[in-house]
């Protein structure tokens, strides 16, 4: 008898297998404030601490929601879907900088504002146990703290390092956060996850610190990202968690909608094309009628 390996392609679950293991995915995400409290603390550590890696390992973090809220109907989910799960750890120069500098520049933050900062990692969001947020660290009892540190503007003024990020203001106004920046949807992920109203953005580099305070915005949560968010998930992650195909050598599934966006997009593609080459082809005809 032939045996071709473990990664062999093999038929998924039967549908009532798989709507039970659904069911008990969803619920072992699920948290309540006093849980939320208990992994928050556990992981502490984040990239040295196993259970950090286990506990967001099946939920959808808040550095990855620019990337789902902002994909286009038509692009196929499963490159991304592929890229969540089976991402590899990986290293280079931006990420260590970004490491190394993250604790100096919490520092000089304390500094200038004279206020501690308290340590956090993860943040299940109680409502869905599937996302979750880890900040740089809270805030007395209302705010949070996110850091970044650009390596390829880590020899700048911060204050101009910033500039890429902000969207264009008056003179007396102060900067705002781009609302298109994956780092706007990031740190709204965060606000709401961890039910707190302001962040200060701080922007790190080898002169100084840059800080700027984001509010939270429900409106931008409830309609922009949450249920791009709650669908993906469901429709996108959740049927790979459940029953992966990956490991079975097999393309991991595109929900329905996603299979007609894309189709619906072809089609207008190769009408478009069409038009193109029927415009073309008369002009073509105009301009030999008019040599003739």
């Amino acid at each position: 008898m032939i045996h071709y390996g473990p990664n062999c392609q093999q038929p998924d679950m039967p549908p009532e297998q798989y709507a039970e293991k659904e069911r008990t995915v969803l619920a072992n995400l699920q948290v309540n404030e006093k849980r939320q409290m208990e992994i928050e603390k556990a992981t502490r550590g984040q990239a040295d601490n196993p259970t950090w890696h286990f506990e967001r390992n099946m939920r959808l973090t808040a550095s990855n929601f620019y990337a789902v809220c902002r994909r286009r109907e038509w692009t196929p989910c499963d490159t991304l879907v592929k890229t969540l799960l089976y991402k590899k750890n990986f290293t280079s120069a931006a990420l260590e900088h970004g490491r190394q500098q993250e604790r100096v520049a919490l520092r000089l933050y304390e500094q200038e504002v004279e206020n501690a900062v308290q340590p956090c990692r993860l943040f299940v969001y109680p409502e869905y146990g599937f996302l979750a947020a880890s900040p740089d660290g809270l805030i007395a009892s209302d705010s949070i703290v996110e850091v970044k540190c650009p390596f390829t503007a880590k020899n700048m003024e911060p204050s101009k390092a910033a500039k890429k990020y902000n969207q264009r203001s008056q003179v007396h106004e102060p900067p705002k956060l781009r609302r298109s920046h994956n780092y706007f949807y990031q740190v709204q992920g965060q606000l709401h996850i961890t039910k707190r109203s302001f962040c200060h953005f701080v922007v790190c580099t080898s002169k100084d610190i840059h800080v700027q305070r984001i509010e939270r915005d429900n409106d931008f949560w409830k309609f922009r990202m949450l249920p791009q968010l709650i669908r993906f998930y469901r429709d996108c992650m959740l049927p790979e968690i459940v029953d992966p195909r990956i490991t079975r050598s097999m393309a991991i599934r595109r929900p329905q909608w996603n299979v007609k966006a894309i189709e619906s997009h072809q089609q207008s593609k190769r009408a478009s094309m069409k038009n193109k080459e029927a415009k073309q082809s008369g002009d073509s005809d105009i301009f030999h009628s008019l040599e003739s």
